[in-house]
């Protein structure tokens, strides 16, 4: 054999090596996301997922039969699908889209909707044999949707490390209370001052929330019991095991709070990884012009009709175009495009948008702002209600109106002050998107360093697990034991000086 045939042979048998090695290093990572419908918490781990792929990794995601591939510009051919069958006559949140696009839901409705579907949608898949054949498969690292309390019981069975995702500033341990109004501690009174109202209004939100917590866990804890799947653990205690907790959130666009040292903020997570392509026949509808983007989040796209005619009658006072994620099947004026799902991450990046009216969902209010757009908040639900708040008078990056309230004229004054480039909203916006995009430490990067430590040190982890705090009831967080204990001696002490008193007068009068 000559020099040159083995040289090339030893190349090839180098080349072939390194191939071998690298594919022997590639993480297997099983993602869980909300499934039910198509939602924009599926939406989040579908850019996961692709974002995943597309970094080297070998991504499965379970996914229920309903799901028909991504709505978005998303590349998932590289991701793996593991489907389990819908169950039959199950109503979903996607099911309510007339009540919420009419903003008649009560929170009540919502807990109940998303309640049922969750316990029939876990117990079809406990039911298959789809978790049977994920366990024999070796996955490194597994990422569960927290918002789904069925992830629990996955986490359970499959026994395979994993991150919690907390994909609504909601959604902690019932142990915790919610975190997603203003805390009334001495951490935060001097930085954002409340009124005694506001405390008030602030504690009885959070007693409300976690009982609230309480009741959907019960149903959830009954189906782990009936398959079996170490039925004497509660089902909340399974996420103590968990080795980080992402959350999304973010300090600088939130209300001051305490973060844990299991807890890593990711809040920009989603806006950094997404696809900034538009399709080429939307950018012909675009061409150059400036526009108005309006979306009402994954679930709702119609909207009552008198609000619409309001909005449209608004928006024919502008020059801009109008790309509005709208189901309607028809034009309704020259200058609005009518879509039934829009790339809304594309086009906020695409540096031509001027203004973003939205319900006030978490994703779309955080892609605004990290691209720098203002926003007009129409909330339809209590939740959206808060963020809108938090974003208009904290923040200031914005200004709400109520749907039932609307007017062509408020909308069109609303419109006139935020698409000005020196409205308050719009240094604010940009300020925010500046700091952003300056910090050192990516969203992207925080997420493939807990991925890459998980999976590399599946048989030490205890090592590097952040520490949990330590439990507390709900009744303590808030010091309803310690008011007791003083309130029962004053009255002890009370009593014991009012008897006192009573001896002295009969002593002296007797």
């Amino acid at each position: 054999m000559k020099w040159p045939e083995k040289i090339w042979m030893l190349s090839a048998l180098v080349l072939s090596c390194a191939a071998v090695a690298l594919e022997a290093r590639r993480h297997r990572v099983l993602l869980y996301p909300v499934s039910h419908c198509y939602n924009s918490l599926l939406h989040d781990f579908e850019k996961v997922g692709s974002y995943l792929s597309h970094q080297d990794y070998d991504v499965t995601m379970i996914v229920s039969s309903n799901y028909n591939g991504s709505k978005g510009d998303l590349d998932m051919s590289h991701v793996d699908m593991a489907y389990f069958p819908a169950p039959d006559g199950v109503l979903t949140m996607c099911d309510m889209e007339n009540l919420l696009a009419r903003a008649e839901i009560s929170m009540i409705q919502i807990i109940n909707t998303w309640t049922m579907s969750s316990y029939r949608f876990c117990d079809t898949l406990l039911k298959s044999d789809l978790l049977a054949s994920l366990k024999d498969k070796d996955f490194d690292v597994l990422i569960v949707d927290r918002s789904d309390w069925c992830s629990a019981i996955v986490t359970e069975y499959l026994r395979v490390p994993f991150i919690t995702f907390a994909s609504v500033p909601t959604a902690f341990s019932e142990h915790e209370l919610a975190r997603y109004i203003h805390l009334p501690t001495i951490f935060t009174a001097y930085s954002l001052p409340m009124s005694a109202g506001n405390r008030i209004m602030n504690i009885l939100t959070h007693v409300l929330m976690y009982y609230i917590r309480i009741f959907p866990l019960m149903p959830m804890n009954n189906l782990k019991q009936l398959h079996g799947i170490n039925a004497s653990r509660y089902i909340a205690d399974v996420y103590e095991d968990s080795v980080v907790t992402l959350l999304n959130s973010d300090q600088r666009v939130d209300y001051p709070h305490p973060i844990y040292e299991h807890e890593v903020e990711v809040g920009f997570l989603f806006p950094s990884i997404s696809p900034t392509r538009i399709p080429h026949h939307l950018q012909q509808s675009m061409g150059n012009d400036r526009l108005i983007v309006i979306s009402f989040g994954s679930q709702v796209a119609s909207l009552r009709r008198d609000w619409s005619e309001t909005l449209i009658s608004a928006l024919g006072n502008f020059s801009h175009k109008v790309i509005w994620r709208l189901n309607n099947g028809k034009r309704s004026a020259v200058n609005i495009v009518e879509l039934p799902w829009i790339p809304q991450t594309a086009l906020l990046a695409s540096g031509q948008v001027d203004l973003l009216i939205t319900h006030g969902g978490m994703a779309s209010t955080m892609e605004a702002i990290y691209f720098g757009v203002p926003m007009l908040i129409l909330p339809m639900q209590a939740e959206q209600a808060a963020q809108a708040a938090k974003l208009t008078e904290y923040l200031r990056v914005a200004e709400t109106l109520d749907l039932h309230e609307l007017t062509e004229h408020r909308v069109t004054e609303s419109i006139t002050r935020l698409i000005h480039k020196d409205s308050e909203a719009h240094r604010n916006v940009m300020r925010l998107s500046r700091l952003i995009s300056s910090h050192p430490t990516k969203p992207a990067d925080k997420l493939l360093y807990w991925l890459n430590l998980t999976a590399s040190h599946k048989q030490e982890l205890d090592l590097y697990t952040p520490r949990k705090p330590q439990r507390q009831h709900g009744l303590q967080w808030i010091l309803l034991d310690f008011v007791c204990i003083i309130a029962t001696t004053l009255i002890i002490l009370l009593f014991c000086f009012i008897y006192s008193c009573k001896l002295i007068l009969k002593y002296v009068f007797s």
